[in-house]
C-alpha cells in the first residue's frame, strides 16, 4: 500500500525517484503518514525505495551494507544483486522462525534429516509453505554508474531490470503512476527538469489508489551523488502541477523547462 517511482532521464545520466510516506497495517486496520522516508541511500549514487512491510527492509539493508562496505565503487547492478541476496537471506530467516521454528525444526536440517523422519505428506505441505511464503516487501533500486539503472527486487528474491523501459513503479499506486509515463511517451532522452515534473505528476496520479499518502519525498540521482529535493523545490513542482492541470493552461511547459535540476547537462 504505497507508491515508489523511478525514471531514467537526461540521456541516461540521471534517475529521478519519488515515494509517499503512508504506512498501512491490515490488523488492526490503520493508516498514517510517517516521518521516516521510504527512500534510503545505499551507495554514493544509488537509492532503494521500499513498498510493503514497513519493518522488513531494516534487516535487509543492514545485511546488504555489510557486504557493500567491502566493495570499492560497486556498479548499480552489483548493488541490486547484493540487495537480492540479502532479501533471500532475510526471508529464509523469517521462514525458519515462523514456519519451522513452531515445530522446533531448523532450515539447515529440513531438507537433509527431516525427510527421513517426517511423513511425506507433511513434508510436502511444509515445503510448499516455505516455497510460497511472502516476505511482504518489494524494493525499487535506482542509481547511476556509467549510466542510469532501475532494478526491482521482489519475493522470494528475484530481481528485474527496467533499463530498457526507462521507468518503473511499485506499490498499490504503481499502475496509476506508470500511466503518466505512458501517456507522455516518456523516454530516457527527456531532460532532468521535465523528468522531475513527470515523476511529480506520476506521484500525484497514484494518490487515487488505496494506501497512497499525500506526503512526498523526491530525489535526483546522478553519478556524483544524490540530491534530495527540499520542501521548497517540491512546492515549486506542486505549483507547476496545479497550473498545468488548470483548464486551458499552456504556460507551465516553459516553467518546467526552466526548473533548476539540469546542472551541466545539455537539454535534449
Amino acid at each position: 500500500m504505497t507508491v515508489c517511482i523511478a525514471f531514467i532521464c537526461g540521456n541516461k545520466r540521471a534517475v529521478v525517484v519519488a515515494s509517499d510516506r503512508m504506512i498501512t497495517a491490515s490488523y488492526p486496520p490503520v493508516e498514517f503518514e510517517h516521518d521516516v522516508p521510504k527512500l534510503e541511500q545505499v551507495g554514493t549514487s544509488c537509492v532503494a525505495l521500499t513498498a510493503g512491510d514497513a519493518l522488513a527492509h531494516v534487516d535487509l539493508f543492514r545485511t546488504a551494507r555489510q557486504t557493500l562496505a567491502g566493495l570499492d565503487k560497486p556498479t548499480i547492478p552489483q548493488i541490486a544483486d547484493i540487495l537480492r541476496t540479502s532479501y533471500s537471506t532475510e526471508r529464509l530467516k523469517v521462514v525458519e522462525q515462523r514456519i519451522l521454528g513452531l515445530r522446533g525444526w531448523k532450515l539447515a536440517d529440513f531438507y537433509t534429516e527431516l525427510p527421513k523422519t517426517v511423513p511425506p505428506d507433511i513434508f510436502m505441505m511444509v515445503d510448499h509453505s516455505i516455497a510460497t511464503y511472502d516476505y511482504g516487501v518489494e524494493l525499487l533500486v535506482a542509481g547511476v554508474d556509467t549510466e542510469g539503472h532501475i532494478h526491482s527486487v521482489r519475493n522470494p528474491g528475484h530481481t528485474d531490470c527496467f533499463d530498457a523501459l526507462g521507468y518503473n513503479a511499485i506499490g498499490s499506486g504503481a499502475l496509476h503512476a506508470l500511466s503518466t509515463f505512458i501517456a507522455n511517451n516518456s523516454c530516457t532522452s527527456i531532460g532532468v527538469n521535465q523528468a522531475a515534473y513527470l515523476v511529480f505528476e506520476a506521484k500525484r496520479a497514484a494518490e487515487v489508489a488505496p494506501g497512497v499518502g499525500k506526503h512526498m519525498d523526491m530525489a535526483i540521482v546522478k553519478e556524483d551523488g544524490v540530491h534530495v529535493l527540499t520542501d521548497k523545490e517540491i512546492s515549486v513542482l506542486d505549483d507547476l502541477y496545479n497550473e498545468r492541470m488548470a483548464p486551458h493552461s499552456d504556460s507551465a511547459d516553459q516553467a518546467i523547462a526552466n526548473l533548476p535540476f539540469e546542472g551541466g547537462e545539455s537539454k535534449p
